[in-house]
Order: structure tokens, then sequence, then C-alpha cells
């Protein structure tokens, strides 16, 4: 055998043998009790403040969390907006996080075992839903749990978030907004399984035993943290949460390849770009200056990065109280370009037009 070779097979083996003593060391953290959790976790509400709210079992931990809908009105009073302020400047924050482990946690797998005993409701988007000052998407309705990675602060943290109203998988990241969509069905009553790794810049999730999501983050990567659990609006019972060491995944660096295209997520057109939705086409509305618009909100303009611009498509005339309707978008174009037509009708019958919009 040449030395070359015995090299190349020593080298080889040695990492073999280092992947292998991460994957079978001793977990970080092992939740298989309710006394496990409640030894293990801090527990906070939507503001980030310590909470007490969850239950504790023999097998592990549940939350029945509070819904919006029936807050008290002192309490939804805080969810306020103007629109000179674009839009949202006090907001309702319905999340409730369990944090564990330590801000030193770098590659890592979290699996977690939960089960909806009650799923969120089905909601519109409520307002605020642009991008400023609302966490891009942090707080969306329709949402039941997520699995959070590298819990820095309230503004540095990734969370895998379940729907089963609406059917996916998302990866939320602060800052960067959602920023992958998968198809995910979740049954209400029966267990599932969320297996997350955050290792180098990757994010990898299994669900059920099945990758469906191996996310390279482009942009402001968060490289250590605490790992937990979530709940909004839901009712979630956790039985099993584990952290274990990940060695280092070597995949390249995937090339970005603009695949763009236009999408019905949770009720409303949305551009994507491959699973990242990257613009909301939606109309905008406010019944007390009796005007209106249509508008693509949430628009990224750098894959992973935040949404950062507001786009109004059509004539606005204020003075003339103009109050425009958009019709079905009409694509023209998908994939590297994508060009869509969208018809806008005025509401009280004093004209129409269509606007062609190209994304590059």
């Amino acid at each position: 055998m040449t030395r070359p070779l015995l090299t190349s097979l020593l080298w080889a083996g040695m990492l073999a043998g280092v992947l292998s003593t991460e994957a079978n060391a001793a977990p970080l953290l092992q939740c298989q009790s309710g006394a496990d959790f409640q030894r293990a976790f801090t527990f906070l509400d939507g503001n980030f403040q310590p909470a007490e709210a969850w239950r504790f079992t023999e097998a592990g931990m549940e939350l029945d969390a509070p819904v919006w809908r029936q807050q008290p009105a002192a309490a939804r009073d805080q969810f306020e907006e103007f629109y000179e302020t674009y839009w949202l400047y006090r907001y309702l924050s319905m999340w409730r996080y369990a944090l564990a482990g330590e801000e030193a946690w770098r590659d890592y797998t979290v699996e977690a075992t939960y089960r909806l005993k009650r799923p969120a409701p089905q909601e519109p988007y409520r307002g605020g839903s642009c991008f400023v000052n609302y966490q891009w998407g942090r707080e969306n309705p329709g949402l039941d749990a997520g699995v959070i990675v590298r819990y820095r602060d309230p503004t540095h943290f990734y969370m895998v978030r379940v729907s089963s109203v609406y059917g996916h998988l998302e990866l939320w990241k602060a800052w960067g907004a959602i920023v992958q969509v998968k198809p995910y069905a979740v049954k209400v009553g029966e267990d599932h399984r969320l297996r997350v790794t955050g290792s180098r810049r990757w994010i990898v999730v299994e669900a059920d035993g099945k990758e469906i999501m191996r996310y390279w983050d482009p942009e402001m990567p968060i490289e250590s943290g605490k790992a937990g659990l979530a709940v909004r609006e839901s009712h979630t019972e956790s039985t099993g949460f584990t952290v274990q060491s990940a060695g280092p995944l070597r995949d390249r660096r995937p090339e970005h390849r603009p695949d763009f295209g236009v999408r019905e997520w949770m009720g409303y057109p949305y551009l994507f770009d491959g699973d990242e939705p990257v613009g909301r086409i939606e109309e905008w509305w406010e019944e007390w200056r009796e005007y209106g618009e249509a508008r693509v909100l949430e628009t990224k303009l750098r894959p992973g990065f935040m949404p950062t611009v507001l786009l109004a498509l059509g004539t606005v005339n204020y003075a003339a109280l103009f109050t425009w309707r958009p019709g079905e978008v009409q694509v023209l174009e998908s994939g590297p370009r994508l060009r869509f037509l969208l018809p806008l009708e005025e509401r009280k019958g004093r004209g129409s037009m269509t606007v062609h919009l190209t994304v590059t």
C-alpha cells in the first residue's frame, strides 16, 4: 500500500472516529419525565419574561396556551396600529417559550416529541403584516408549536414552526423572517417527532423520521445558543427532549439559483424564490380613511435577509379616494425571472388598470 493512500485512509478513519464519538457521546441534555423538564428549562412568556404557566406530567410537560381572540379587551388594546409608522408599533405576543442549555452550544441536534391536543385557530393576517416592528412574521397566526435552536436573545435564534391548519413546516429566523416553507401534515392527538440539527451554517430538519429541509443560512447566521420549545395559541404536550452534540456538516455551500413563482399560501398569493417567501400580494385598506391600494408586502431583496421593501401597485389618488381591489394574479413567466400581471379594479367603478411586474 502506498504512503499517500495509507495516509488518506488513516485520516478518514480518524474523522469517522471523531464523528462516531460525537454521535455516540452522552447527550448534552435529556428530558424523559416531567421532573426532567422542570429542572432543565426556563419558562418565558411572549415578552421573554419569566412565566410559570406550563404543567408537568409524569411523562413530560404541556401548555394550554392562550388564544388571541379570547384575551381581555385591555390586553387586545395593546395591539395597536397607525398608518404613519408603517404600521405596527405594539403587538400582543402570543408565543410561550421554554429554553434550556448554554449560549456556548454550537453544533448540536435537538430531538423533540410533541402532541397537539388542540390546534391553534386559523385566522387571517392581523394588522402589521408589512415588516416593521413585529419581527417579520414572529406573530403570524395559525402556528401551533416550534423547536428552538441557537437561542441567544429575543432577536437572535432560529425556530422550526409547525402549522396543522395550513399543513406546513417553516424555518423562521429573527432578522430573516420565514426563510423556508415545506409541506408537513400534523395530526391532532398523535405523537410527532422533530429532529433539528444546527451545524455551522446548516439547519437540517427531520420530521417523523424523514428529512424535509436542509438550509444553508447565507445571511448573518446565528452560530451558537440554547435549545428549546415554543407554543403559540395551541394546547401542546411534550414528552421527550434530547440535545446531542453534532459533527460538522461538510456539504458544499449551495449555489443560489433563482426559482421565482407565485403560490397561494396561508390565504394570500405569495412570491416565492424556491421555498422562501419573498413577497406577499395584498389589498391594503383603511375604512376610516376610505381609501386603499394593492401592495406587495414583506418584500425581500436578498435570500435569507429580512423584508425591507413595500411596493405600492397602481396609481394612488388619495384626493379622489380611489380604492383598488386586486384581481387574480396572472403568471406569464416563472423560474430565474418572474413576470406576472395583476389587474386592479376601482371599487366604485371609476376605472381599472393592470400592473405588469417583473422580478429578477
